[in-house]
């Protein structure tokens, strides 16, 4: 059986935003209960959330942003200032270890002590930008893993990054790098506004390699498989990735309250299945995914048990 890495830590469930927050600990007490009832949760192997250095998150964050970021947090609850990022506490801490939890997943990978990893993390953080929390996202948590991939020496590395919203903070972080190919598929503006556009793909070095493709209201199984297997992985193949990222937000699913795309669970296990016959072509079948969204827990709880089931498969 493949080696399956997992990231969790009890810290998640205490960054708090509020009552009726879309972003809840519930989303992983959900995930925790499903992974149990199927027995997943027995095939799967803790991977360590140790926090990261602050000083990693550059060059993806501002050092500034960090600190201020960090210290607002541990000062008591409320809305970090972009008043779209409600804080407490325990954030701080659930923040470094998310960002810690999924290197530390990756480097498995790459190291061979994992084959993949799902690194189920909160906050989340595809939106968060250089310097500014957006979207639920304090830090980018797989801008940050990519970045150490960078540093390890890897040249290609795919980004998928399948969430109902654009990861816009993703896409600026790597929009001038040819090392990394960023595809963002999402909802056709809804979130961040104006972000998310065809014509946005990539700048100097970059051009080419940022990739958006907004979808329809209602977009649904039939045509995102069509747009896996006919438009995206010629373009895949052809850039032959070392190491696959997903950031895998499971708010495109039809019950999500989110928004009105119609993924379902056989779209996410069919979806994994493509990227996985990627992987084994050209990135020896390592891909870490990121939990980003999700918000209808059943909906969420399903989809992430449909996506480790394929991971697991031979």
């Amino acid at each position: 059986m493949r080696k399956i890495g997992f990231v969790d830590h009890p810290v998640f469930r205490e960054h708090h935003t509020g009552a009726g927050h879309p972003e809840s600990h519930q989303r992983l007490i959900a995930i925790e209960n499903r992974l149990k009832e199927t027995g997943m949760v027995n095939h799967l192997i803790p991977v360590e959330a140790t926090p990261i250095d602050p000083q990693k998150l550059s060059p993806i964050h501002q050092e500034g942003y960090v600190r201020e970021a960090l210290n607002f947090c541990r000062a008591g609850e409320g809305y970090i200032p972009s008043m779209e990022v409600e804080v407490g506490p325990a954030t701080a801490e659930a923040a470094l270890r998310a960002a810690g939890g999924c290197v530390n997943a990756a480097m498995k990978v790459l190291d061979g002590e994992l084959d993949s990893a799902f690194c189920a993390v909160r906050p989340p953080g595809h939106h968060a930008t250089y310097n500014t929390a957006m979207g639920f996202c304090l830090f980018n948590n797989i801008a940050v893993t990519t970045h150490h991939l960078l540093e390890r020496g890897l040249s290609r590395i795919l980004i998928l990054d399948w969430d109902l919203h654009h990861g816009n903070g993703t896409q600026a972080a790597f929009y001038n790098d040819c090392r990394v190919f960023f595809i963002s598929l999402h909802q056709r503006g809804i979130y961040p506004p104006g972000s998310g556009y065809e014509q946005e793909r990539g700048a100097g070095e970059g051009e080419g390699f940022n990739w958006n493709i907004p979808l329809e209201p209602e977009t649904g199984h039939d045509e995102i498989l069509e747009i896996f297997n006919n438009r995206i992985e010629p373009r895949v193949l052809e850039f032959q990735p070392e190491f696959i990222l997903i950031s895998a937000g499971f708010d495109g699913h039809r019950d999500d309250n989110l928004g009105n795309l119609a993924w379902e669970e056989r779209t996410y296990t069919e979806a994994t299945r493509i990227i996985r016959k990627w992987a084994k072509i050209s990135a020896n079948d390592r891909i870490v995914s990121i939990l980003e969204g999700g918000y209808n827990t059943t909906a969420l709880a399903l989809s992430v048990d449909a996506h480790l089931q394929v991971l697991l498969e031979p």
